[in-house]
């Protein structure tokens, strides 16, 4: 993750990995994953969910969250070049950096619906239990 420090050119690089579950998501204005495996994306999805577009390669379940240009941007493994310029184009932008923070909580919110309803469709096929419907509208 990165975050650069208003009228400075300091850019601050944490890294999940280190400071899982801490929350750091939230202190960033950008999420960097350049992953060469991945398999659902959790860094991703908590960076949304704190209003933080990530730039990410396109592998594993990844872009499935991000929606290429609206709340993030992917990249093929390995293309370092294209996540820098996406990084320049976002962060050179604060309205389109809000905007895409935004449209990143919401599909980050679609995604945690839409898990809790696959969630309750299985425990109804494992048998005999409370029922719990949520509804996602497309």
């Amino acid at each position: 993750m990165a975050r650069q420090e208003k009228g400075t050119e300091k850019i601050a690089c944490t890294s999940s990995q280190a400071r899982s579950g801490s929350g750091e998501a939230r202190n960033c204005d950008l999420m960097l994953m350049p992953s060469e495996l991945e398999s659902f994306g959790l860094a991703a999805l908590e960076a949304m969910a704190c209003k933080v577009p990530t730039i990410s390669t396109n592998v594993g379940g990844v872009p499935e969250l991000i929606d290429h240009g609206k709340n993030g941007f992917l990249t093929n493994v390995g293309d370092v070049e294209m996540m820098a310029k996406y990084a320049v184009e976002i962060l050179s932008d604060e309205k389109r950096l809000r905007e895409m923070g935004d449209l990143a909580r919401l599909k980050r919110n679609r995604a945690s619906v839409q898990r809790r309803s696959l969630s309750n469709t299985r425990s109804l096929r494992s048998g005999p239990r409370a029922l719990a419907v949520n509804f996602v509208r497309s």
